[in-house]
């Protein structure tokens, strides 16, 4: 498994290949000429499940100011 770090939210980004576009999944910013690192298992499955959690979070605030918007 490899991990890039994006350059524009900082947030990391996992993928099983290392070759190809790389489109960081939070923030849709290209991150194909950053640097793939190994992803160790211990450090990057608290990463991953803050990613998710994050993720999450940012679904839900939009969802909720997209209800809000409709009742404006």
């Amino acid at each position: 498994m490899y991990k890039k770090i994006c350059t524009q939210c900082h947030q990391p980004s996992f993928s099983s290949c290392n070759s190809g576009t790389w489109i960081c999944p939070v923030c849709d910013f290209d991150i194909t000429n950053s640097k793939a690192r190994t992803a160790e298992s211990p450090t990057n499955v608290v990463s991953l499940i803050n990613f998710t959690k994050y993720k999450q979070s940012t679904s839900l605030t939009t969802m909720k100011n997209s209800s809000i918007n409709k009742l404006v």
